[in-house]
This record gives structure tokens, sequence and C-alpha cells, in this order.
């Protein structure tokens, strides 16, 4: 071992030809530094100096000999700090001075101070000749024995005081053959020749940690390639600004240059120990895994409906045979969900459980992974299980163990997270790592090989994973187990192998039983009819059937109810699976089934329908004002297939009646099809002291004859309305049809013909009474009139009043009258002449035989076209009275053409 004298300088000689006068500073600027303490040896001399010449006098040192950083400084040091005797060192001039102490000298007057000078002498030298021959080049130690080679090459050698340990003597002896040296003794080191840091030195890059501020100048008296340890240094002496200054009132001013470095580093530790926290792990650890299933779609069109007996499809019959089918139950039966998917697949994630405040990410699934580098591995014990049955009967099944690694974030696989923990503070190195495991071990449906397209692929399947993660090297944590069981069948393929039902609807029939009818001006409307209608329906239960009512008729006419013949049924209900109506399923030969039988495949069902018809007393009627608005009825064969779906395969049309229908002959338009009214022969909702007049009935209708000129109902004659009765309309007549008063034969006329074309004027006279005495009389019949003397087409209207009546006998103003002739008045004659005087037989003015007169309405009359409302302002001099005595009138109207027709009169009164 060679020990180099780095920054250590020893002195062999002095040399005392310089004197230089050092002047006294006070003490307190003092820049000096010390040097390192030292222990003296062989009697307080350094070896390798001249005999009897001290190096330093133990009597005056003060910590070591002082160094300064320039000649300068050392001129301004104080006297007091110094001895005869003494060296010192100046880094400006790389050289050691003796120093030698004057003092006061008492032979002046006045007396001198005391003062120093120095003189500086160069080491190793020559003893004053400064050869290079004679200097001390190196120095090397073997055991206890310290070599010294001059420059010449001339050695010679130094024992130094045996120390302990295994072997050898000196200041450093080997611990035994460790290579490891040692001392008990104090150390003291004065270094000349400073040195760089040691990577600095071999200019290797720095692979520890910083090699310290400075590194690249000469300021280190010691270098070691590997870290110190120590019980603890002193702090030392700051170059910029002493202790003890500009750090009044701190905590820091209890510090000094002897306060060791430990101290001051620990109380800075717990000042700043918030600002750095500990590293600490993720606490959350692993505690369940969650599955990530795709392709789970449950099958939304599974095979509906029951099973027939004596099925011939070879699909059904397989899995009747595999416990998946059963007669008169679903497919299926009791298996709730039905995943069809073949690319049905489980990954699995892990879970983490616990708390934790810290973590690599904001993940809260994280789970800590013991220290960094520890390896991350999680391990899968997969287990799969077929059965084709529904009798638990194992088909298939295998096993398998997967593993996966993770030995740091890079070597992670894209299921795997491994990451460190980041501290928050750069300065505090990372410890502790954590991660997860996300969807890994792929599992998918496994039946030993059988096509997920077949039925021998249908069954349970069951898929289990057994999941345990290792951390370093710890056992594999206690495994966590999810097990997943699903029935799978490809409904696709089974759709297309058990196909929708082929339904026919065969054999339709119907049959006109009875039917009642009444008439209104004449012409015929059925009230009642029955008719009856039958099929059979096939193909009901192949392959499947619903468990429902499977077949059925349904009328779409509120007036028709349905009802079951005897012998027969209008549905045929299937619910529970079994037959519930009698009459309705039948095998193929014609036989029927009986109560609570299962169908077959081929069996039938026959539908048989009693249809009545009744227009009622509510006056519902198929009339509308030009044509009917229906003339028929449905009666729809409704069936059900194996989807529970309803489709309509058949309907009859029923007409309420047709020609040669019931017998009829068709009296009136051969091509014509009967209307209904449901209204009670003679039946009318009108009343004779009423004021409306709505066409439901004419039973205060009178004949266009001359009884009706009396202006009474009780003196004309009235319609036949009690009884049937069939083209009642004469010359001059208007037809009433339910709601309307229509031209005969006309655009809005029905059935009848027109009973004479030799005028195209007709006739309608409604009586009315009322009582009290009355001044004004108002007539609307929501459209505007034509004045009785105008010919031109359109509506006009007159009113026969009782009181003008011919023979009536008035005396007025003591003037009496009798009347030789009916007087009529006109509604819509406002001005001008009357519009007849002794008017004969006449088609436009006057359809009776005996003469009239025809008065106009102007005495104050009006017309409001808002209202369409005719007044007529009664005068007794026009014998106009409406009374206790002559209470009765008839409104009477004209059709010239073929108007829009009235739909109702409306009178009132003032």
């Amino acid at each position: 071992m060679v020990l180099h004298l780095l920054n250590i300088y020893k002195w062999i000689k002095k040399v005392k030809n310089m004197a230089t006068p050092v002047y006294p500073l006070p003490s307190s600027a003092f820049p000096g530094q010390l040097g390192l303490n030292s222990a003296s040896i062989a009697d307080n001399r350094v070896p390798g100096t001249k005999a009897g010449k001290a190096s330093m006098n133990v009597e005056y040192i003060r910590g070591a000999f002082r160094t300064y950083e320039s000649e300068s400084m050392l001129r301004e040091a104080p006297v007091e700090a110094f001895a005869s005797g003494q060296i010192v060192y100046c880094y400006d001039t790389n050289k050691l001075y003796e120093i030698t102490y004057h003092p006061q000298d008492q032979g002046f007057f006045p007396p001198l101070d005391q003062y120093i000078t120095s003189a500086s002498f160069q080491w190793p030298g020559t003893g004053g000749s400064g050869s290079i021959d004679d200097a001390i080049v190196t120095a090397s130690i073997a055991g206890n024995i310290m070599t010294f080679t001059k420059g010449d090459g001339d050695t010679f050698d130094i024992t130094l005081p045996a120390g302990s340990g295994s072997s050898g003597t000196g200041i450093f002896i080997e611990s035994g053959s460790s290579g490891v040296f040692v001392t008990t003794g104090s150390l003291l080191i004065s270094s000349s020749v400073l040195q760089k840091s040691a990577n600095t030195l071999t200019g290797s890059a720095v692979t520890q940690s910083n090699d310290g501020t400075g590194g690249n100048v000469n300021k280190y008296s010691l270098v070691s390639s590997q870290s110190v340890w120590h019980y603890s240094d002193n702090i030392g002496v700051p170059t910029s600004k002493a202790w003890k200054t500009d750090l009044d009132g701190s905590y820091f001013n209890n510090f000094d240059h002897n306060t060791d470095t430990a101290e001051i580093v620990r109380f800075m530790a717990g000042l700043l120990k918030s600002q750095a926290p500990d590293v600490s792990p993720n606490t959350q650890t692993f505690s369940g895994i969650s599955e990530n299933i795709t392709g789970d779609n449950i099958a939304s069109n599974r095979p509906q409906g029951r099973i027939p007996l004596n099925s011939t499809n070879s699909t059904i019959n397989y899995l009747i045979s595999k416990g998946f089918g059963l007669a008169t139950q679903p497919l299926f039966n009791g298996i709730t969900n039905i995943y069809d998917n073949s690319s049905y697949n489980i990954k699995y994630s892990s879970v983490a459980g616990g708390s934790t405040t810290v973590s690599s990410s904001n993940d809260p699934q994280l789970f800590g992974l013991g220290e960094i580098g520890d390896e991350f591995k999680v391990r899968n014990v997969s287990n799969f299980e077929f059965e084709d049955n529904n009798s638990s009967i194992l088909t298939a099944n295998t096993s398998n163990t997967d593993i996966v690694t993770a030995n740091s974030p890079q070597s992670a696989n894209p299921g795997l997270t491994l990451a460190n923990i980041p501290t928050g503070n750069d300065l505090i190195n990372e410890r502790f790592q954590d991660g997860k495991f996300q969807n890994e071990f792929s599992a998918n449906l496994f039946n030993n090989g059988v096509s997920l397209t077949t039925t021998g692929s249908i069954g349970f399947y069951e898929i289990s994973a057994s999941i345990s993660i290792q951390i370093g090297t710890d056992p594999y944590s206690s495994p966590i187990e999810a097990n997943k069981r699903i029935f799978y069948a490809p409904i696709s393929n089974l759709n297309t192998a058990i196909p929708a039902n082929s339904i026919n609807v065969n054999n339709p029939n119907l049959r006109y039983i009875t039917a009642t009818s009444r008439s209104l001006s004449g012409a015929p409307y059925l009230l009642t009819a029955t008719y009856e209608a039958s099929s059979s329906v096939s193909n009901l239960f192949n392959p499947l059937y619903a468990a429902s009512t499977v077949a059925r008729y349904s009328e779409s006419d509120s007036l028709v109810q349905i009802s079951h013949p005897s012998g027969g049924s209008y549905t045929s209900s299937l619910d529970g699976g079994t037959i519930q109506t009698t009459d309705s399923v039948y095998t193929a030969a014609g036989v029927a089934r009986g109560l609570n039988d299962t169908p077959n495949e081929n069996d039938i069902v026959r539908l048989t329908a009693s249809l009545d018809f009744d227009a009622g007393s509510s006056r519902s009627t198929n009339i509308s004002a030009v044509g009917l608005n229906s003339t028929n009825f449905a009666v729809n064969a409704i069936v059900v297939d194996k989807n529970s779906t309803s489709t309509t395969p058949y309907t009859h049309t029923v007409n309420y009646i047709s020609p040669g229908a019931f017998g009829n002959t068709n009296p009136g338009y051969s091509n014509q099809p009967m209307a209904y009214y449901g209204y009670a022969q003679g039946n009318d909702n009108g009343t004779l002291t009423g004021t409306t007049e709505q066409f439901t009935g004419e039973s205060y209708r009178l004949k266009i004859d001359n009884q009706m000129l009396a202006g009474t109902f009780a003196s004309g004659t009235p319609f036949v309305t009690g009884t049937y009765d069939v083209s009642t309309l004469a010359k001059y007549d208007l037809q009433v049809k339910p709601g309307y008063l229509v031209y005969p034969e006309g655009s809005n006329g029905y059935w009848l013909q027109n009973p004479d074309t030799s005028t195209d004027y007709k006739y309608y006279a409604r009586a009315f009474q009322t009582s009290g005495t009355k001044s004004k009389l108002k007539l609307s019949i929501g459209q505007q009139l034509v004045e009785w003397g105008s010919t031109s087409d359109g509506i006009a209207a007159a009113v026969m009043l009782q009181s003008a009546a011919s023979g009536t006998t008035h005396t007025i103003a003591g003037v009496t009258t009798t009347l030789p002739r009916s007087i009529l008045y006109d509604f819509a004659t406002l001005t001008g002449p009357n519009p007849a005087s002794n008017q004969s037989n006449d088609n436009q003015l006057n359809p009776f035989t005996v003469n009239v007169d025809v008065g106009g309405n102007q005495n104050g009359g009006n017309y409001d076209s808002v209202t369409k409302t005719y007044t007529i302002n009664f005068l007794d001099n026009l014998f106009q009275f409406l009374n206790g005595t002559y209470n009765n009138y008839v409104i009477l109207l004209r059709y010239k053409g073929d108007p829009t027709p009235v739909q109702s009169i409306n009178i009132s009164y003032i």
C-alpha cells in the first residue's frame, strides 16, 4: 500500500534568509483557515526534519498550523496569533513560512511595539541548496515501515509506531486478510497538494450521486472512491460569511464551525419533514375479479310455441330426445335465457379492495405490488364444461393454466399494468409499485369441436376461472373464482329448421238466413238479419302451436253480434297447451277432439259463427246525403301462429242485404243494395207540437191533396207509416229518407223511382200545432229560399194557417168576412205583388185541384242571411192568426229540380 502525502506538508529544514515583518490587525479581521488537526509523532517532531529542529512549538499551537489564502492576508494577521517557530502556509504562493516573534524592545525610547517576521522555505528541500536530488519525491508504506525516495533515487526508511490489527505495524493495520486497514489513533492531516474529485481525476462519468459542488477544482484534502462512514464531523468554517453572523433571532445562530454536521442536518430534517414525506405503498389489495363478456346477446326470437303430438320435424324430435322438449310444452321450457352468439367470450379483470392514499395514477382499480423490481405474476386455472342435454350429464370438458408476467412497466403485456408510484419529490427516490390486470385470459365456448351452428352444439356451457397473483418471491395469493353457466343454441339455424306455420283457410262458406225490414216513403230498409259463416283451418299445429286462442271469427260492425251455433264454435282456444273449446279441433278424418286433449301435428280447426244484425231502435243507418256509406260488413278469420302472431288469411264480406238474398226481388232499382234503418215502423222522434222536423219518420206528414188546405193535421190525409208500404209516393210527393228530404230518383234519392216525370215540381207538407197567441212565425231550413212565384231551381216554402183556410169567417173592425179560398203565405216574397190570386191547379203555384190564393210576406217580413231565418209578421186583416182558436198550421216545401236536400225544418215564434 502506498500512502501519498496529499496536502500534508512536512518540513525537513527551515530557510531563514528572508524576514518579512507582519503587522498586527484586529482579530476580528482574521480570515485564516484552519487546517486538519494532527497528532504529534516522535517527541513533537516530524520525521525527516533536521535533528533537533521542531516543526512547531506545541506550547504555541492554536489548533494546528494555519493556512492563508494569500501572503497579504498573512501580513494582516494579529501578532497575538503567532509564536516564534510557528509554521504557516499561503495558498497563493504555495509556500511555508516560519514565524519569528519579536517582543517589545525596551532599548529604544520610546519602546518599540512587539512584532513578527516571517521567512519562507520550500519542502522538500536541500537544506539551502535547493537541489532536486535531495528532494523527497515519493513515499510508501509497507506494514509500519515508511520508505522515502529522493530525487536522486536514494531512499531511507522510518519505522512507525506499531498499531492494532492482525499483522504489521504503522498507522493503518490490515484486519486479517480482508484488505481492510484500520487504526485506533487520531489522524491530523495537513494538505499542501489539494485534489479534484475522483470522478474528475479519472475523467469517467458520474455513476453514483453527484460528486459535489466544485468537483472540478482542486479543493479536497481527502478523496475516496467510495462513501465514508464516520460518527460525525464539524460543519467547518464558511468562506463567505462566518457562523453567528446575520443569524440573530434564528435557531441557526446556535451553530458555529465546531457544531457537528450531523446535528445541523438533523435539525434541517426535522424542519423539512413535512416537505419530504416518506414513500408509502398502495395499500389497496387484489380482492376480486370482474368479467368482461362479449357476444352475450340473448336471443329475442327463440322458437315459440308448444309441441304437438306425433311431430315429424327432426329437429324437434332431437330436442325432445335431449330433454329440451315435451308435448304440450314449449321448447326449452324453464330455460329463461338462450344465448345465440357463437363468439361468446369472457375476459377477466382485477378488482381492488380496501383504500389507499397513494397510487401511480387515478385508476381506482390499482393495488399494491410490492417494491420496484418485484415481479408481478397472474395465474389463471380455467375449466370448461359442456352438457348437450337437460339432465346435467357431462358431454365434454377441459382445463388449462395460464400465467402472465411483468418485471417492469416496460415488460408488461397489454393486459397487465405495472407502474412506479411517484414520491411527489424529485429528491426522494421511488420505492413502491402498483398495478392491475385487465381483460386477460380470454375464454370461449368449448364443446370438444362440435360446430356451433348445428343442433349438436345446443346445451349448457360452463366457464370457470380461478385467479391468483404473485408478487416477487411471495407465494401465490389465495385464488379468487368466477363461474359462468349459460345455455347456448344457434337460434337462426333453429328457426330455419323449425319453420313458421303455413296456415291455410279452406272451404269458406256464407249463408243468409233471415231478415226483417221497414219502409219510409215507400222505400224498404233492413231492420234485422241473421247470417252464418264457416271455414276450416289447417297447419295451425305444424310444426308448433301457440298456447292461446289459435283461431277465431271477428266481425267489424257494432250492429252485428257473433255467437256459437249449435254444434260449432267460432273460436278455438288452446290455453295452457290443450284443447279448451268443444267442437273446434278435429282430426284429419273429421273426428272432433275432446276437451284437454293435445292436438296432433296434422289436426285442423273448424270455425262456425252465427251473425245477428240488428239496426235496433237507435236510428242507426248507412244512408248518407248521396248513396250509402257502407253496404256490407266483414267477418275475419283470425289465426295465431306458433310465435303468437295474429294474421287474417281470410275475410267473409257480408252484404247487409243483396239482390235475391232472403227471397228479395228488389222492387225498386234492381241494381241498388238495400239500406238499413234502425227505427221501428211508424216511429218518429218528432211531435206535432214540436218545432223541429228531422226526417226520421213521416208520422206528421200530410199528403198533397185538398184536405191539406184545412191547415190542420186532423183534417189532412196522413201518410201510411204504421205498416210496411212500398212505392207510396204520388205525382207531387218528395221522398223522405233517414235524415234527408230528397227529390225521388234524383242524385240524392234512394231505391224509389220518380212516380210522375210530367212535372219537376215536388212537394212536402208537415203539420204543426202550437198554443197561445203568436205575433210572428219564423222558419229556417238551413238555406236560402226562392220565391213561390219563381221558376228557378231551388226550394220554396209557404205556410197554410188554419185561420186562412177556405170557408173560415172572421170579424175584423166590425166587418165579417168568410174566406172563399184557402190562402198560402210565401216566406220568401218580401216585396212586390202577391205570387198568385185565385190560382187554379198548376204544377208551380198550386198542386191542388181547387183554387187558392198565394200571398207574400210584405208586412214587415224579413230574411236573416246569417241564420238563414225568414220571419212573417201576422196581420189580422190578412187573417193571420195563431191563438187559442186557430193553433194549427202546415209548412209546405216545394223542390224545383234536384236541390241540396233539406235535413231539418226549424220553427220559432214571437
